[in-house]
Protein backbone atom coordinates (compact mmCIF):
# COMPACT_ATOMS: atom_id res chain seq x y z
CA UNK A 1 0.00 0.00 0.00
CA UNK A 2 1.48 3.30 -1.09
CA UNK A 3 1.29 6.27 1.27
CA UNK A 4 -0.31 9.37 -0.18
CA UNK A 5 1.32 12.82 0.06
CA UNK A 6 -0.79 13.80 3.07
CA UNK A 7 0.21 10.66 4.97
CA UNK A 8 3.93 11.23 4.38
CA UNK A 9 3.53 14.90 5.38
CA UNK A 10 1.73 13.82 8.56
CA UNK A 11 4.42 11.27 9.39
CA UNK A 12 7.10 13.93 8.95
CA UNK A 13 5.22 16.38 11.16
CA UNK A 14 4.92 13.72 13.87
CA UNK A 15 8.63 12.85 13.59
CA UNK A 16 9.53 16.54 13.88
CA UNK A 17 7.26 16.87 16.93
CA UNK A 18 8.92 13.84 18.56
CA UNK A 19 12.38 15.30 17.87
CA UNK A 20 11.35 18.64 19.35
CA UNK A 21 10.09 16.80 22.46
CA UNK A 22 13.39 14.90 22.78
CA UNK A 23 15.29 18.19 22.65
CA UNK A 24 13.05 19.99 25.17
CA UNK A 25 14.48 20.67 28.61
CA UNK A 26 13.45 18.65 31.65
CA UNK A 27 14.46 19.01 35.30
CA UNK A 28 16.44 16.20 36.89
CA UNK A 29 17.65 15.40 40.38
CA UNK A 30 21.19 14.05 40.44
CA UNK A 31 21.32 10.72 42.32
CA UNK A 32 25.04 10.03 41.80
CA UNK A 33 27.77 12.57 41.23
CA UNK A 34 28.25 13.23 37.52
CA UNK A 35 31.67 13.85 36.01
CA UNK A 36 32.11 16.49 33.31
CA UNK A 37 30.34 15.17 30.19
CA UNK A 38 30.43 16.35 26.57
CA UNK A 39 28.17 14.73 23.99
CA UNK A 40 27.84 16.65 20.74
CA UNK A 41 26.61 20.13 21.62
CA UNK A 42 25.58 19.10 25.15
CA UNK A 43 28.09 19.93 27.85
CA UNK A 44 27.54 19.15 31.51
CA UNK A 45 30.01 20.37 34.10
CA UNK A 46 30.73 18.17 37.10
CA UNK A 47 27.53 17.94 39.16
CA UNK A 48 27.18 16.89 42.80
CA UNK A 49 24.67 14.42 44.16
CA UNK A 50 21.26 15.98 45.04
CA UNK A 51 21.74 18.94 42.68
CA UNK A 52 18.91 19.93 40.35
CA UNK A 53 19.55 20.80 36.73
CA UNK A 54 17.83 21.04 33.38
CA UNK A 55 18.90 18.80 30.54
CA UNK A 56 17.59 17.95 27.10
CA UNK A 57 15.06 15.13 27.57
CA UNK A 58 17.07 12.61 25.54
CA UNK A 59 20.15 13.18 27.74
CA UNK A 60 18.05 12.98 30.91
CA UNK A 61 16.52 9.68 29.77
CA UNK A 62 19.94 8.14 29.08
CA UNK A 63 21.33 9.31 32.43
CA UNK A 64 18.18 8.09 34.17
CA UNK A 65 18.55 4.62 32.64
CA UNK A 66 22.16 4.58 33.87
CA UNK A 67 20.99 5.50 37.39
CA UNK A 68 22.64 8.91 37.58
CA UNK A 69 19.52 11.11 37.63
CA UNK A 70 15.83 11.03 38.38
CA UNK A 71 13.56 12.95 36.00
CA UNK A 72 11.37 15.38 37.94
CA UNK A 73 7.94 15.26 36.37
CA UNK A 74 4.55 13.95 37.37
CA UNK A 75 4.11 10.22 36.94
CA UNK A 76 2.29 9.56 33.68
CA UNK A 77 -0.28 7.20 35.23
CA UNK A 78 -1.42 10.05 37.52
CA UNK A 79 -1.64 12.40 34.53
CA UNK A 80 -3.59 9.77 32.56
CA UNK A 81 -6.15 9.16 35.34
CA UNK A 82 -6.63 12.90 35.79
CA UNK A 83 -7.06 13.47 32.03
CA UNK A 84 -9.55 10.62 31.67
CA UNK A 85 -11.63 11.81 34.62
CA UNK A 86 -11.67 15.41 33.33
CA UNK A 87 -12.72 14.17 29.89
CA UNK A 88 -15.59 12.13 31.34
CA UNK A 89 -16.80 15.08 33.42
CA UNK A 90 -16.93 17.43 30.40
CA UNK A 91 -20.10 17.36 28.36
CA UNK A 92 -20.12 15.16 25.28
CA UNK A 93 -18.91 17.94 22.97
CA UNK A 94 -16.33 19.76 25.11
CA UNK A 95 -12.68 18.81 25.31
CA UNK A 96 -10.51 19.31 28.37
CA UNK A 97 -6.98 20.62 27.99
CA UNK A 98 -4.11 18.20 27.42
CA UNK A 99 -0.45 19.16 27.46
CA UNK A 100 1.07 19.27 23.99
CA UNK A 101 3.44 16.38 24.78
CA UNK A 102 0.72 14.17 26.32
CA UNK A 103 0.65 11.52 23.57
CA UNK A 104 4.44 11.37 23.39
CA UNK A 105 4.56 10.72 27.14
CA UNK A 106 1.76 8.15 26.71
CA UNK A 107 3.70 6.29 24.06
CA UNK A 108 6.89 6.32 26.14
CA UNK A 109 5.05 5.10 29.23
CA UNK A 110 3.31 2.29 27.33
CA UNK A 111 6.66 1.24 25.83
CA UNK A 112 8.23 1.15 29.31
CA UNK A 113 5.36 -0.91 30.71
CA UNK A 114 5.45 -3.28 27.74
CA UNK A 115 9.20 -3.83 28.19
CA UNK A 116 8.70 -4.48 31.92
CA UNK A 117 5.85 -6.92 31.23
CA UNK A 118 8.02 -8.86 28.77
CA UNK A 119 10.74 -9.23 31.43
CA UNK A 120 8.35 -9.96 34.30
CA UNK A 121 4.81 -11.22 33.68
CA UNK A 122 3.66 -9.61 36.93
CA UNK A 123 3.69 -6.25 35.09
CA UNK A 124 1.38 -7.51 32.31
CA UNK A 125 -1.78 -6.68 34.30
CA UNK A 126 -0.59 -3.11 34.82
CA UNK A 127 0.28 -2.77 31.12
CA UNK A 128 -3.14 -4.10 30.08
CA UNK A 129 -4.96 -1.80 32.52
CA UNK A 130 -3.07 1.33 31.39
CA UNK A 131 -3.49 0.34 27.72
CA UNK A 132 -7.27 0.16 28.15
CA UNK A 133 -7.35 3.54 29.90
CA UNK A 134 -5.28 5.10 27.10
CA UNK A 135 -7.63 3.71 24.46
CA UNK A 136 -10.66 4.93 26.40
CA UNK A 137 -9.27 8.45 26.57
CA UNK A 138 -8.33 8.43 22.89
CA UNK A 139 -11.79 7.18 21.86
CA UNK A 140 -13.58 9.85 23.89
CA UNK A 141 -11.38 12.61 22.49
CA UNK A 142 -11.59 11.39 18.88
CA UNK A 143 -15.41 11.41 19.06
CA UNK A 144 -15.35 14.99 20.32
CA UNK A 145 -12.82 15.99 17.67
CA UNK A 146 -14.99 14.46 14.94
CA UNK A 147 -17.93 16.54 16.08
CA UNK A 148 -15.80 19.68 15.96
CA UNK A 149 -14.40 18.74 12.55
CA UNK A 150 -17.93 18.86 11.14
CA UNK A 151 -18.63 22.40 12.33
CA UNK A 152 -18.28 25.31 9.96
CA UNK A 153 -15.45 26.84 11.98
CA UNK A 154 -13.18 25.59 14.72
CA UNK A 155 -13.53 27.56 17.96
CA UNK A 156 -10.18 29.21 18.75
CA UNK A 157 -10.35 28.12 22.40
CA UNK A 158 -10.45 24.50 21.20
CA UNK A 159 -7.04 24.84 19.55
CA UNK A 160 -5.53 25.77 22.92
CA UNK A 161 -6.91 22.59 24.50
CA UNK A 162 -5.77 19.96 22.03
CA UNK A 163 -2.38 18.41 21.38
CA UNK A 164 -0.21 18.69 18.29
CA UNK A 165 -1.33 15.23 17.12
CA UNK A 166 -4.99 16.12 17.62
CA UNK A 167 -4.55 19.32 15.59
CA UNK A 168 -3.19 17.25 12.71
CA UNK A 169 -6.11 14.81 13.01
CA UNK A 170 -8.64 17.65 13.17
CA UNK A 171 -7.16 19.32 10.08
CA UNK A 172 -7.04 16.07 8.07
CA UNK A 173 -10.60 15.09 9.00
CA UNK A 174 -11.88 18.59 8.17
CA UNK A 175 -10.22 18.33 4.73
CA UNK A 176 -11.84 14.94 4.10
CA UNK A 177 -15.26 16.20 5.20
CA UNK A 178 -15.00 19.32 3.05
CA UNK A 179 -13.94 17.24 0.00
CA UNK A 180 -16.82 14.85 0.63
CA UNK A 181 -19.37 17.68 0.96
CA UNK A 182 -18.06 19.30 -2.20
CA UNK A 183 -18.36 16.04 -4.13
CA UNK A 184 -21.85 15.34 -2.82
CA UNK A 185 -23.11 18.84 -3.57
CA UNK A 186 -21.30 19.24 -6.89
CA UNK A 187 -23.66 19.67 -9.83
CA UNK A 188 -22.84 17.40 -12.80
Amino acid sequence: MELDKRSTDTLQLLKDHRLSYSLSLVKVLVKKELPKIEVGSVQIERVKERDLLELPRWVAEVLSELGFVEIQEESFDVELFRALNREKIQNSLQLSTLKNEFYLRMKNYLNELKARSEKDSAHKVEYDKISILCRDLINIRVCKLLYNACSSSIPTELLGKITFEEKILLERVREIIEDWKKNILEVF
